[in-house]
């Protein structure tokens, strides 16, 4: 079976947090400042944060906002 990660979002009014989660452990972090546009900012964090850890979009599961 391969590796299969989750990811969830979350936006405040004055951050964005995305988690990699994988076994119910959080593999990675990252943190961002809110701004006109959330949705590319959202798809900014997960991009780096999988090229980082050397995950492909394929292995992740499900993302959770």
């Amino acid at each position: 079976m391969p590796n299969l990660y989750f990811i969830g979002i979350d936006a405040g009014s004055t951050y964005l947090k995305v988690a990699i989660i994988k076994d119910n452990k959080i593999v990675d972090t990252s943190i961002g400042n809110t701004g006109i546009n959330n949705s590319k900012l959202a798809s900014k964090l997960v991009d780096e944060l999988l090229d980082k850890n050397g995950i492909k979009k394929d292995e992740v599961k499900s993302i959770f906002a």
